[in-house]
């Protein structure tokens, strides 16, 4: 743990948010006019961090994050113990996307291409 502390605070915390705000601004772009998908959360850079959740109109998440993981793309798939959330949202379930100070837009931009793919193979 000391190790990890000692890694960040050698990124700086300053650096480290900058470099937050650039990758969500970037994934909201690339992600968010996906045809097909929703992206559950604010639009605006400002009110979010770096985590993406996305539903698609016919694909089960568990069947996206597959194919992700095919690519060598890590998501989360489901309900994410926030049903009553995805309900209220008319959402039933999500493949969530984390990002942080180990990625790069280049790593968005293949995560919106595999998903663009994911939809011509899977529907």
């Amino acid at each position: 743990m000391g190790g990890a502390i000692d890694w960040l605070i050698g990124i700086g915390f300053e650096s480290i948010a900058r470099h937050d705000a650039e990758l969500t601004e970037h994934g909201l772009k690339v992600l968010g006019n996906l045809p097909g998908f929703r992206l559950i959360g604010p639009n605006n850079p400002i009110d979010r961090l770096p985590i993406f959740a996305l539903a698609h109109e016919s694909i089960h998440s568990h069947d996206l994050a597959g194919y992700l993981a095919e690519k060598g793309i890590c998501a989360r798939a489901g309900q994410h113990c926030a049903a009553p959330l995805l309900e209220a949202l008319g959402v039933n379930d999500a493949v969530r996307l984390s990002s942080g100070i180990y990625n790069t837009k280049e790593d968005l931009d293949a995560v919106a291409a595999a998903l663009a793919e994911a939809v011509r193979k899977l529907t």
